[in-house]
């Protein structure tokens, strides 16, 4: 089966693409793929456990069976903060406005 990857932030920096066509097994895990792709890609290699998987658009657990012609991003933790995650609703192409990025992580304690 193939699968469609996109690559976010520091991974697509160090890879020098933003996404590529990949070749696995039927019935492959998200697991199983991030544990190729670090054999495969020594960068990720390094922060295999710290990547978040979206199939579809959806992020997914290291269970989650893919299926020919799933789109899968990786996407790695944005470095700096208070070490406190916020989930992202979903994955999307389209443009961030400042506005409502601004409205979404301002809080007191950041003024």
């Amino acid at each position: 089966m193939n699968l469609r990857l996109r690559y976010f932030g520091i991974v697509r920096e160090r890879l020098g693409r933003r996404e590529e066509t990949r070749s696995c097994a039927d019935g492959i895990t998200v697991g199983e793929l991030v544990a190729d792709l670090a054999r495969s890609h020594d960068i990720l290699a390094l922060g295999a456990g710290s990547l978040r998987i979206a199939v579809n658009r959806e992020y997914v657990g290291d269970g989650h069976v893919l299926a020919d012609g799933d789109e899968v991003a990786v996407i790695p933790p944005v470095a700096g903060g208070s070490g406190r995650a916020y989930a992202a609703e979903s994955v999307s192409d389209a443009a961030c406005s400042p506005c409502s990025t601004v409205a979404r992580v301002a809080r007191r304690q950041h003024a």
